[in-house]
């Protein structure tokens, strides 16, 4: 009996998607992987924006059992400034690290924090 092949592990989608505009200025950044990281090795690091060549202070989580990473910024991100998504050494319980991501948008002037409903 032939064993069954594991998919690869990889980011299968990033949210906002690859040349977002508009975005909001405090919206985190959704990373949806194939498998489940490994939280032991994982750091913050990994997951990075930059805003133009500087890195934005954020804070990473880890939901639905490591399979999805939302990074959220500590301060607004600057409008129409195009921003990098750099995701790199992100590893799986299994040890296979999936291939880097880089990928960009650009937050609008508004942050949901400003809208009044």
């Amino acid at each position: 009996v032939r064993a069954r092949a594991l998919r690869p592990f990889q980011v299968e989608r990033v949210e906002p998607p690859d040349g977002a505009t508009g975005t909001l200025r405090d919206d985190p950044v959704l990373l949806r992987l194939s498998e489940p990281i490994d939280v032991e090795r994982f750091s913050e690091a990994t997951v990075e924006v930059r805003e133009a060549e500087d890195p934005v202070p954020s804070r990473v989580e880890t939901l639905d059992g490591g399979r999805v990473l939302v990074w959220w910024p500590v301060r607004l991100l600057r409008p129409g400034c195009e921003h990098h998504i750099v995701v790199r050494g992100l590893r799986d319980r299994q040890g296979r690290e999936a291939p880097a991501l880089a990928s960009r948008f650009t937050p609008g002037p508004v942050a949901a924090v400003e809208l009044r409903w």
